[in-house]
């Protein structure tokens, strides 16, 4: 993947070389983020007697640099076009944990809170965007811009140990379960996790310009094929889905040039902050591929299960950049 999107951030850079008049532009951006948020499934296996419901939220907050570079068109009415390329990955953990909450649904009841556990997570995040602009209107320092582009992400997770709580009944003869804690140490991997999303993208853009100053505004819609893969590693269990979701996308960035005189490599600061929310209501499937688990054997499978897909995050963004 980095392999890749190296390639195309050369060819971006080439064609601005190669091609380059007094109205293309080229700017490469070094930057620093911040993530702040989660991504979570929900699951509802409905039964006539007893059901089952479980959310799984993992957190996404983690320190993220990225590399980021624009193909800009200049003319006298301002900026008609531009390419916006970035990729960001992950320089360490989050700093919050993993929860695992489950309940019983008994028909007609309200749902019991039978377990919580809380894991410690170890995280690879990455992710690539591309989006183009084309002016739609402009007066003075204010445009107006139609974008469009793609946003690709990838989350793997490495899930360890684990503390919480369960209500077992160990007799059930007596109807009478009781609380237990229970825990596994931190270097045991008990869970595997991977999400990825693949998102066409559409929106508008405002722009300010000044001869030091530029703010842009931007919000879009994305249309997210996702799909995620849960391997409960202690019950030999992997559940997997896939499928369509929705999502929205808004930010704000502002570069603020250090010196206005033309020439090549007109440094500049960076800031930036963003939003982003995907929903996917999609079915999941669960196979077990051992025997670990007390209540199924290897081989058992279910299809149809309910999985709902929420994820949140807010990025803030400081770099620093050249203009070629």
């Amino acid at each position: 993947m980095m392999r890749r999107y190296a390639v195309a951030l050369a060819l971006i850079f080439l064609s601005a070389v190669l091609f380059a008049d007094k109205q293309l532009e080229f700017s490469v951006i070094s930057t620093i983020t911040r993530m702040f948020g989660q991504t979570s499934y929900e699951l509802e296996v409905i039964d006539p007697v007893l059901g089952v419901m479980s959310l799984l939220e993992f957190p996404l907050g983690s320190t993220v640099a990225g590399l980021r570079a624009d193909l800009e068109k200049h003319t006298s009415g301002g900026i008609p076009w531009a390419v916006r390329t970035s990729f960001y990955t992950n320089l360490g953990d989050p700093g919050k944990v993993m929860k695992d909450s489950d309940w019983f649904l008994y028909q007609d009841y309200p749902p019991i809170y039978f377990s919580y556990t809380e894991s410690d997570a170890e995280m690879r995040y990455l992710q690539a965007t591309v989006r183009f602009e084309a002016r739609l209107y402009s007066r003075r320092w204010l445009a107006f811009y139609a974008t469009g582009g793609y946003r690709y992400q990838y989350v793997d997770y490495d899930i360890m140990g684990y503390e919480g709580w369960q209500y077992l009944d160990k007799d059930p003869v007596d109807g009478d379960p009781e609380l237990y804690v229970i825990s596994a140490g931190s270097a045991l991997k008990v869970m595997e996790y991977q999400i990825t999303h693949h998102a066409p993208m559409a929106g508008v853009a405002l722009r300010l310009t000044t001869p030091k100053l530029a703010l842009d505004l931007a919000a879009g819609y994305q249309l997210v094929l996702i799909s995620d893969y849960d391997d409960h590693v202690l019950r030999s269990k992997l559940s997997t889905a896939e499928g369509t979701g929705h999502g929205l996308l808004c930010s704000l960035d502002g570069r603020y040039t250090l010196r206005r005189e033309t020439g090549s490599f007109r440094p500049f600061l960076f800031l930036a902050a963003d939003f982003s929310y995907v929903y996917a209501d999609i079915e999941q499937t669960q196979e077990w591929y051992g025997d670990l688990d007390p209540y199924a054997t290897k081989g058992t499978r279910y299809t149809g299960i309910s999985h709902l897909i929420k994820s949140a995050l807010f990025t803030s963004t400081m770099g620093f950049g050249f203009r070629y």
